[in-house]
């Protein structure tokens, strides 16, 4: 059975209201997900109330998308947020114990600003950054048709409790001497040779990807990406204005010390030798954003890459991402001469 999806939100801008409309659309479309949202079932003469009741009682989902203004409105009743939250708080307090029907998206803000008081208590989904949009969006997902990423293994058999082997003692000494033997074995790889190997080939890898999607996208769209590189060390993908730089250091020939990922985020169009490039005063390239990844190999000894926080991305994602990067600013920049859809 497909879920059926219920948007509330605060008309905070245009802006705003666009990225709802994009929500809404990317998750009908690309994950075959029913959503209502006011801006496609309502029109004038429609009755506002009578399409917020039936579309929060016939929801199996309710997305909440927290902002400042959604607070606001939300605890001072206001508008049809207001209404909204009224109706929301009511069926929280009857299902206290299976609440998993309303999900708060945390928009803009943080957790103190943006979220009303009712719903405070309950975890929320971060979709702050657009640059990581599309992983939060597949995220998503996963929460709307309940597959969440870590799934609750099957029971075990019952133990023999007679047995001497089944010494919980024993049991936790050999788990952690598995895990100290796994963590050592992976440290091992990376601060050797045979780490610097598999980067290299990891690095070619993103390389060979970027390139091979820049000409499939330009021969299937309107979008001609251009794509600079320089043998795993430097490659950027450039269109229309926007860049994106990938930057390998390696310092050592037998290990991974020191060695990083850069990917930069740039307004403007990026040269691999810029002192060959003249730019005008105020035409130079700006960076965005940076982040910088080291090489890791998970639990499954699978490639990936960690940022500071600890938290780890595929080579897949980051190259996902640094598409979606130009496609999204170059939305933004062009959309606001776009007619209302």
């Amino acid at each position: 059975m497909r879920p059926i999806v219920f948007i509330s939100y605060s008309w905070d801008t245009e802006e705003h209201k666009e990225w709802i409309l994009k929500l809404a659309t990317d998750l009908i479309t690309k994950f075959g997900i029913d959503v209502l949202l006011d801006q496609y079932e309502l029109s004038v003469g429609k009755d506002l109330t009578l399409f917020m009741e039936s579309s929060l009682e016939k929801s199996t989902k309710v997305l909440l998308i927290l902002t400042p203004n959604y607070k606001l409105k939300a605890e001072q009743r206001k508008g049809g947020v207001g209404f909204e939250y009224s109706m929301i708080s009511q069926e929280l307090f009857e299902i206290q114990a299976d609440n998993e029907k309303f999900i708060p998206i945390l928009r803009n803000g943080d957790l103190n600003s943006s979220t009303p008081k009712y719903i405070k208590s309950k975890i929320y989904h971060p979709m702050l950054n657009d640059l990581d949009y599309p992983n939060q969006l597949f995220e998503l997902s996963r929460i709307i048709y309940n597959k969440p990423k870590i799934v609750k293994p099957k029971l075990g058999k019952v133990p023999d409790f007679e047995s001497i082997d089944n010494d919980p003692i024993l049991e936790m000494a050999n788990k952690l001497s598995e895990q100290e033997r796994l963590n050592n074995e992976l440290n091992r790889i990376i601060d050797s040779e045979e780490g610097v190997n598999i980067v290299s080939k990891e690095i070619d890898n993103i390389h060979q990807a970027i390139k091979e999607k820049a000409v499939r996208y330009s021969e299937k769209s309107e979008y001609k990406f251009n794509v600079q590189d320089e043998y795993r060390k430097n490659l950027i993908l450039s269109y229309a204005g926007f860049s994106v730089l990938i930057n390998w250091q390696q310092v050592y020939r037998n290990t991974l010390d020191e060695s990083k990922l850069t990917v930069s985020y740039w307004k403007g169009h990026l040269v691999l030798n810029n002192y060959d490039r003249m730019y005008f005063p105020g035409d130079e390239p700006t960076k965005q954003r940076t982040l910088e990844y080291k090489f890791d190999l998970n639990l499954n000894k699978k490639n990936v890459w960690k940022l500071k926080d600890k938290s780890t991305l595929t080579s897949d994602q980051i190259i996902n991402s640094s598409f979606s990067y130009i496609l999204e600013e170059i939305q933004r920049e062009r959309s606001r001469n776009f007619r209302n859809q």
